[in-house]
């Protein structure tokens, strides 16, 4: 029988056994389950959680042990050897120092997931931590509510659309999308009624923000893929049939009666969402920015004029109001965009296509090449796999690849909800990061960290004889 996720059980069942723990454990544990709160909610917490995760880990002691269940699951030796390649990259990158850093610094996270796959290793803590993401979407789909219905100006996340309150769009949709995925299994599983009904509820509502409400069509994509494994993984090969028709479903419906929906998937050109005519010395402006919901992702400046105008031509009767002055367009990328991007780079990476230009170097020399060539510019190509095999060549691509497929495969040895949340974590990120830079982007890569570190943890012996308990 799964266990209920409620908060009476998390509060009632798996805190008892935390009083047994000398301090620096229970601290440990604490932090691991704030740690997992704040990913959805916010990046400095986020890292200063993780920080004392690390901190009382150490201070926990039993080093030795627990460098043994680290280094005995091969999970580990593919995520660091997955950072090896960047540091490898960076002694040969041309690429400015600080470029370097930044990029080391975003995929670094690798380096937490042996600490988390020691952490973990517990069955408990792994549904406290499962449980606590799950309840903190609820959390933040209810605030959300309350200001996309109710209309009410928060202290804080003024700066997104109306659906989003702690992180962007496509973050938040795709923490919604993995949140609806766990939960439906928890639902399909659970053995009493009201808690079943409980769950199908928490499903509808979830579903609903991710059609009804939000704007972010990569979540989109990625809950009907999720979608399509959950059927899979209950019913076989029956399942594409049904996911298959469920999907079909959720499109034709919010095709008919989702206004945002229809927004976002009927222009594929380039959405401006601002515009701005501004002084470059102290940034007056001209002209008050156009009332549109899309917060921008994306800030193009573009002088003179007449280059503006090749490029957007639907802008060609703005007139700058003299050379001092410059007009910014402020856009939300599109499937377009993102495949100029990518048509781009792939040009590049021909001329290199071995080792790559090393690490951290896309900004810079993407950015030398848009000038010359008149491209859109960008700071990633908003694929990862293309972004990995730019830096890092061909061996960095099929790093990648490896990465995902042997995990994916791992999956098979966990007990069987371990097992259904890492296939749901590496398709959601793998199938993302088609047309985003998820491993590198915060959000999604925690979400990818976390969930790795806590489905691997039980790729143990301890995980092994839960499976053969499972299938006696």
């Amino acid at each position: 029988m799964v266990t209920s996720i409620l908060p009476t059980h998390l509060f009632k069942d798996n805190f008892k056994s935390l009083r047994s723990l000398n301090i620096y454990s229970l601290m440990t544990r604490i932090s691991a389950i704030l740690f997992v709160i704040s990913i959805p909610i916010s990046t400095g917490i986020t890292h200063l959680f993780l920080l004392s995760l690390i901190f009382f880990w150490f201070l926990e002691g039993d080093l030795k042990n627990k460098a043994f269940w680290v280094f005995k699951n091969p999970t580990t030796l593919l995520t660091l050897a997955f950072f090896m390649l960047f540091l490898i990259g960076s002694s040969y990158s041309k690429a400015p120092t600080d470029d370097i850093i930044e990029l080391l610094d975003k995929m670094s996270k690798f380096l937490y997931i042996p600490f988390l796959l020691s952490l973990f290793v517990a069955k408990k803590l792994r549904r406290m931590a499962t449980h606590a993401f799950i309840w903190t979407m609820v959390f933040v789909f209810c605030l959300v509510s309350v200001k996309y219905f109710g209309k009410i100006s928060f202290p804080f996340g003024n700066k997104f659309t109306e659906a989003c309150l702690f992180k962007n769009h496509i973050d938040t949709n795709l923490l919604m999308a993995y949140a609806t995925f766990l939960i439906a299994h928890y639902a399909l599983q659970s053995r009493l009624f009201g808690i079943r009904l409980l769950l199908y509820l928490l499903i509808s509502v979830l579903t609903f923000y991710t059609w009804f409400m939000s704007d972010g069509r990569s979540g989109q994509v990625v809950f009907s893929v999720l979608s399509m494994l959950f059927f899979i993984q209950h019913f076989r090969w029956k399942g594409i049939l049904w996911g298959g028709l469920f999907v079909f479903l959720l499109i034709t419906s919010s095709s008919f009666f989702s206004k945002r929906f229809q927004e976002r998937w009927k222009d594929n050109s380039l959405q401006i969402t601002r515009v701005e005519i501004v002084k470059p010395e102290n940034n007056l402006k001209a002209i008050e920015p156009v009332p549109i919901e899309n917060i921008p992702t994306v800030v193009e400046s573009v002088k003179p004029a007449n280059k503006l105008k090749r490029i957007f031509p639907s802008f060609s009767d703005i007139k700058l109001l003299n050379k001092e002055w410059r007009l910014e367009l402020k856009n939300d990328l599109s499937t377009k965009e993102r495949l100029h991007f990518a048509k781009n780079t792939l040009k590049l990476i021909k001329q290199k296509p071995w080792i790559g230009y090393g690490t951290g170097s896309f900004k810079g020399i993407y950015k030398e090449q848009a000038r010359e060539n008149q491209w859109l510019t960008t700071s990633n190509p908003h694929n990862e796999y293309i972004n990995v095999f730019f830096q890092l060549g061909i061996l960095g691509l099929a790093a990648i690849l490896f990465l995902f497929g042997k995990l994916f495969i791992m999956s098979f040895r966990l007990p069987i909800l371990e097992q259904r949340f890492a296939q749901g974590i590496l398709v959601a990120i793998g199938i993302g990061s088609l047309g985003n830079s998820w491993l590198m982007d915060f959000t999604p890569g925690y979400l990818f960290v976390l969930f790795v570190g806590i489905c691997f943890a039980a790729y143990t012996d301890k995980g092994q004889q839960e499976i053969k308990q499972s299938r006696n």
